[in-house]
């Protein structure tokens, strides 16, 4: 069973936080073959319940157990899972963006130690990030302490005698960076397209014809395309998820509207985007 913490991106210049969630009774990335995923994106995820096997393309091979995490790099090969016939309890995170790809310049990712063994408190800790970073309507300066927040939990994968480079974060949101932000982290029944114009201080009118000025599509439109982002990268972390689970998941009315939306917008059917993910 899967449980979405954040369904919405956290986006600012610097970078995104994409997904968060957690699986009780999971069976890892590819149960069935085994095979290499390259997921596209960075993921940390963490064992919370149960035993299992790290495997990448680079030869690292690991056991892992309740508190084991992993780092996922967007390009690295790499499978996970707990023995055939079992399952295991995981919490991940899923993240992309110009300043991930500076902190691993800067040592503070490293694909050649992809496993850390930690324990309950760092669980506890990504837990409580994830759910703080899931609060919306939050402003600006509040978005950039994440970035903080979260290069400290990833501080503590670090070998005791690696010290990575300190990296800050600095820049001001303008107008259509404020927008799409608002627009990805609110769900429609959170907050509607007119109390996204007020908290940008213009008319829904301004704001309409303004972002499709600026973008070349409705805020709408754009809100939508995010959704069908979202449930690409949950079916590609989850590919066992059904459409119903996804589109509870994702605030679709129902299965068959996601399915309408998601064929419209990513030009193939769900059943077919999971079979790519798969490799059947």
């Amino acid at each position: 069973m899967q449980k979405l913490l954040l369904t919405g991106e956290v986006r600012t210049p610097l970078g995104a936080f994409l997904l968060g969630g957690e699986i009780t009774g999971g069976t890892g990335t590819a149960p069935t073959t085994r095979a290499w995923r390259v997921y596209g994106s960075y993921a940390v995820m963490c064992v919370t319940g149960g035993t299992g096997e790290y495997r990448d393309a680079n030869g690292a091979r690991e056991r892992l157990a309740a508190g084991s995490v992993v780092t996922v790099f967007p390009e690295q090969p790499h499978w996970y899972g707990p023995p055939k016939g079992k399952t295991w309890d995981e919490i991940y995170l899923t993240f992309e963006g110009a300043q991930f790809d500076l902190w691993r310049t800067a040592g503070l990712l490293e694909s050649g130690r992809p496993v850390a063994h930690m324990g309950e408190e760092w669980e506890t800790r990504l837990r409580s990030f994830i759910t703080d970073l899931a609060t919306p309507n939050r402003l600006y300066p509040q978005r950039l302490q994440h970035f903080r927040i979260f290069g400290d939990l990833l501080a503590l994968l670090l070998p005791h005698d690696v010290t990575p480079m300190t990296t800050g974060v600095s820049g001001s949101a303008d107008w259509l960076v404020h927008a799409r932000a608002l627009l990805t982290s609110a769900s429609a029944e959170s907050m509607g397209l007119e109390n996204i114009a007020r908290t940008l201080n213009v008319s829904y009118e301004t704001f309409r014809k303004r972002f499709q000025r600026e973008t070349g599509i409705s805020p709408a439109q754009f809100r939508l395309q995010q959704r069908v982002e979202s449930a690409k990268r949950l079916l590609t972390y989850s590919p066992q998820m059904t459409n119903r689970q996804v589109a509870a998941s994702l605030g679709f009315s129902d299965e068959y509207h996601f399915s309408k939306r998601f064929t419209e917008i990513a030009g193939i059917t769900p059943r077919a985007f999971r079979r790519t993910v798969i490799g059947g």
